[in-house]
């Protein structure tokens, strides 16, 4: 199975990935949430809250999932990373990704305010949308710095 991409370019907010992927990528499949269950290992209930925005999903919960769809995984494994360059220069590649690194460690900056935007409704969902940005804030401080590093050294 070819793997669904949002219909859309804009970044589909995590809180409503189930309502805007994961709900029309089952429905496209011709399954009900009790066949999804019984495929992914994911209870039937965890499946509603995600498709109907009650619950954000988890990467654990994302990974049992996508591959029974044929989704996309948005919080897949880094260690999975593959990125064909295509034709593109190592060089110009290293420069494009640095730039989009850097805009993406701008966004997450404060981590708070970048959180209230994905997850408006204050709560758990929110609290952990913050978490991670502040995470991923330094994952990606630390890739972009390695980047750099990389970009130096040639």
């Amino acid at each position: 199975m070819d793997k669904e991409q949002p219909s859309t370019s804009e970044p589909i907010d995590l809180c409503d990935w189930g309502r805007k992927v994961l709900r029309p990528a089952r429905e496209r499949a011709v399954m009900t949430r009790a066949q999804l269950a019984q495929h992914s290992g994911v209870a039937e209930s965890t499946i509603r809250n995600i498709e109907t925005a009650r619950h954000r999903p988890q990467r654990q919960i994302l990974q049992a999932l996508c591959p029974v769809l044929g989704l996309v995984n948005p919080l897949a494994s880094p260690e999975r990373l593959s990125i064909p360059l295509a034709g593109v220069s190592k060089d110009h590649a290293l420069a494009l990704i640095t730039e989009a690194l850097a805009e993406f460690m701008r966004r997450r900056s404060d981590a708070e305010a970048f959180a209230k935007v994905l997850c408006p409704r204050p709560g758990i969902e929110q609290f952990q949308t913050q978490i991670q940005a502040a995470d991923d804030y330094e994952n990606a401080a630390a890739l972009h710095a390695a980047l750099v590093a990389e970009k130096g050294n040639r």
